[in-house]
């Protein structure tokens, strides 16, 4: 089951969308991300992704207790995050 939420923009200076999937051990990896930057908002796909000067896919791991607990996160609902995909270069 996926987990879809929007990383506060007072740490990349941006909002960060992301949709994350539990691996079997447990941790939860972004699979697909959506960077809110000015010029227009990016995106990028586990598998297919472009790192270049305007940014990449986030690799960073994380625990369900940490995403529970990490006020700089918020949940948002996968159509939302689909919405906002679409919309996204």
């Amino acid at each position: 089951m996926a987990r879809y939420l929007v990383v506060d923009a007072d740490l990349a200076g941006f909002a960060q969308y992301q949709q994350l999937e539990a691996g079997p051990d447990g941790l939860w990896r972004v699979v697909r991300q959506i960077d809110d930057r000015p010029a227009g908002p990016r995106r990028y796909g586990f598998g297919a992704v472009d790192v270049d000067d305007q940014g990449m896919l986030s690799d960073q791991p994380s625990t369900t207790r940490e995403l529970d607990d990490d006020d700089a996160v918020t949940p948002i609902s996968a159509e939302e995050f689909e919405r906002r995909w679409l919309d996204a270069s």
